[in-house]
């Protein structure tokens, strides 16, 4: 499973970060105050990390192949507060997932005929 931050590093109002990877959600909703089992709708929910809120989000699940890579994803649209997006990188790593190397998204959207 990976993710990455989809906008520029940098002081900003909405940041996103986009994850990817079979089981991804079922992951990333073990850190949600309200788990969410609906995909393609927008829903907004508390990111909880060692009991402390990290930040509240919108957040969109998909599953495969209904996304951009075609594997189950998951776009989290946050504060972009550099700390905020420092936060949630870490949240991620904790998780198990892995930061994305450039263009990863898109070389699997193009390996699963998304592209």
């Amino acid at each position: 499973m990976i993710f990455a931050l989809a906008t520029p590093v940098a002081q900003s109002a909405i940041a996103m970060f986009r994850i990817s990877g079979e089981g991804c959600y079922q992951k990333f909703n073990s850190v949600i105050n309200k788990p969410i089992s609906d995909f393609r709708k927008v829903f907004v929910r508390d990111i909880v990390w060692e009991g402390a809120l990290v930040d509240r989000c919108s957040i969109v699940y998909y599953t495969s192949p209904n996304s951009y890579t075609g594997e189950d994803s998951v776009e989290i649209f946050c504060h972009g507060g550099l700390s905020i997006i420092g936060k949630l990188a870490e949240v991620f790593l904790s998780l198990g997932f892995r930061e994305a190397n450039p263009g990863e998204f898109s070389k699997i959207a193009f390996e699963n005929g998304k592209l």
